[in-house]
């Protein structure tokens, strides 16, 4: 480092001064933006594991899936869509053809002969059900000991909360 010594006074000790107060100024302004950079930085990283977490005491964590698939057997297409939702410890899964329609916790649209699979694991009752096509309408049918029952109006209810669940975003 070379040292100079300059005359107090003289234009080059202004020049010298008014860098250094530059300097000062700019290093002194740069780390206080630094601080308000990382504190808003901290504030986002815990808003995000908060809302992230909102949900997640005692199971209340929430997936959901959904997928299709087409098959082509014989020149004879056939497309299935299935639908998976995991809310407190219970996993609902709905499985049938792509023409069949859900919205707002209803089947809004189904094709003549349409079967929809309905499993529920994890509550207080494992559950299997059909939903069969019969002369235009569905019907709720409920495996019960290795065969197929039609379904009670208690189930019709359940029927009901299970498809409001599953079409829920």
């Amino acid at each position: 480092m070379i040292s100079v010594e300059l005359h107090a006074g003289s234009k080059w000790h202004r020049v010298a001064e008014v860098l250094r107060l530059a300097d000062s100024d700019v290093v002194t302004h740069n780390l206080k933006t630094m601080q308000k950079i990382m504190t808003v930085v901290h504030v986002s990283v815990f808003v995000v594991a908060l809302l992230a977490f909102a949900g997640c005491g005692k199971g209340g964590c929430t997936a959901s899936s959904s997928s299709s698939s087409e098959l082509n057997i014989n020149g004879c297409k056939s497309s299935r869509q299935t639908i998976t939702r995991t809310h407190d410890g219970v996993t609902r899964r709905l499985e049938t053809t792509t023409d069949v329609d859900l919205q707002d916790g209803q089947v809004t649209k189904f094709p003549k002969a349409a079967l929809i699979e309905i499993q529920e694991d994890g509550g207080s009752e494992q559950r299997q059900a059909e939903l069969r096509e019969n002369a235009g309408k569905l019907e709720l049918w409920i495996k019960d000991r290795g065969s197929f029952r039609r379904g009670s109006v208690e189930e019709e209810r359940w029927l009901g909360r299970f498809l409001s669940d599953i079409t829920t975003k």
